[in-house]
């Protein structure tokens, strides 16, 4: 007789459709967990196993898990009021928008709400396009984004994303906007070069790209402060400078995807805090609620607003069904107060240090580590086949699957894009867990090593 675990299961093959990962993998044992129950930086699956959450599910669990006051205010204002069209306002949005001016950094004062890191996106690229248009240059549509930066699940992010771009050969034509640049990724130059001898080609070629398309043409410049799916490769102190310059020099709009960095991942409220710059427009979600309820947005300055808000018919076109609903906007207070008074922000800076000098007193001794960098609660750990030449493993090998299935048999959960162990645990972490992760990754790359026959 079947279980109700077995039964879950089965209707979940028969019901959902497969995305992040294979039918194939999903079915070899051990591999389909369902999770149950979450505290603090710990979930339960179906089977009581415990897991520390490296991953903060996909990055956005910044307070963690249980947090019952996030629920109330969702409950609570579900029963106060719940629906109200996008052309109304209510309470919790507006008590929202006032939140994320005071936090944001500089003079960025003017929010549009959606419901998703990827709506962000197109939130964002649509403010610049109505600007330019509004500002009686309508031909720029062009969107420079960066090689290894994942934008998001819809057509137009998906456009301008530079990862997975086999898959997305399923769609292809993709929207017709896109150029994609190097990212300041050191360890592994698109160039071949050295810092600080490159000059920060990766930034110039912004400027050779805007001058060889025509700067009458490109609308804006889009990235992640430090890109989680870049294989978290924290760029030079001068990068960010270097490119708002371009940006301004051409009349280019500077967009800073911050759907994983904001809301304190690095240590500050927003990422591009960390150096001497200001985005024109900010793209938000996953940390704004910590995941409790969707919702996503993006946030520019009275100066663009206004320009955006002063078209014949309406403001900006944007209007997403969900976007500012009172009852997420709820959840996102919650959520913002907690992270205020338990200073989860501060805490991010501190143990995200202490992560980052840890793995490094314990994991560069493994011959398959060749870099371990971060920024903040966002740290990556790369894994080499020679760390000399710095080469990447065979695909045949399946490095990343390896570790993957290894990790999660000692009871910790994290992300890998390409060669790097992407580690973004709860921003509530503290010391004694830390040390477990970095326990179960050093014993775990250990052993990998030993099987792929790496003597020390």
């Amino acid at each position: 007789m079947a279980s109700e675990k077995d039964e879950i299961r089965d209707k979940a093959f028969r019901h959902l459709i497969a995305s992040y990962r294979k039918p194939v993998w999903l079915r070899e044992p051990g591999h389909f967990r369902i999770l149950v129950k979450g505290e603090g930086v710990r979930v339960t699956d179906i089977e009581g196993k415990s897991y520390i959450d490296g991953s903060a599910g996909w990055q956005y669990g910044a307070v963690g898990h249980g947090r019952a006051e996030i629920g109330d205010a969702i409950r609570n204002q579900a029963a106060e009021l719940a629906i109200a069209s996008p052309e109304f306002v209510n309470i919790p949005c507006v008590k929202l928008a006032e939140k994320l001016a005071e936090i944001t950094p500089g003079d960025l004062t003017k929010v549009s709400f959606c419901n998703s890191g990827s709506e962000a996106v197109e939130t964002a690229m649509k403010i610049a396009k109505q600007y330019h248009v509004l500002n009686s240059e309508p031909r720029r549509y062009k969107v420079i984004s960066r090689r290894g930066s994942y934008s998001g699940v819809t057509w137009g992010a998906m456009s301008i994303q530079g990862v997975y771009r086999n898959a997305l050969s399923y769609f292809e034509p993709m929207v017709p906007m896109a150029i994609r640049v190097a990212a300041p990724y050191c360890y592994h130059c698109d160039y071949g070069l050295s810092y600080p001898d490159c000059g920060l080609q990766c930034a110039r070629e912004i400027e050779h790209v805007i001058d060889n398309e025509g700067p009458e043409v490109v609308s804006a410049v889009i990235g992640e402060p430090v890109s989680h799916s870049g294989n978290i490769a924290v760029p030079p102190p001068e990068y960010w400078p270097m490119v708002r310059s371009i940006c301004d020099k051409y009349g280019v709009l500077l967009i800073n995807d911050e759907v994983i960095t904001g809301f304190g991942r690095t240590g500050k409220w927003f990422g591009c805090e960390h150096w001497d710059y200001l985005p024109d427009i900010i793209d938000f979600a996953k940390g704004v609620t910590s995941g409790y309820i969707p919702l996503g947005g993006a946030i520019t300055t009275a100066k663009i607003a206004e320009k955006v808000e002063s078209g014949p018919i309406m403001g900006l076109v944007n209007t997403p069904t969900w976007g500012g609903n009172a009852v997420s906007s709820a959840g996102a207070l919650a959520n913002i107060a907690i992270i205020e008074r338990e200073k989860l922000v501060e805490n991010s800076a501190n143990m995200g240090k202490y992560l980052l000098e840890g793995l490094k007193d314990r994991l560069f001794r493994h011959p398959i580590v060749g870099d371990i960098r971060g920024i903040g609660l966002m740290v990556g750990v790369e894994l080499v086949a020679d760390k000399k030449t710095k080469a990447f493993f065979k695909p045949e090998v399946k490095i990343m699957d390896r570790i993957f299935d290894k990790l999660e048999s000692v009871g910790l959960l994290c992300r890998d894009f390409e060669s790097t162990l992407l580690l973004t645990p709860p921003l509530c972490i503290i010391k004694s867990e830390i040390d477990e992760m970095i326990v179960m990754l050093d014993k775990v790359v250990s052993g990998l090593s030993k099987d792929l026959g790496y003597a020390r």
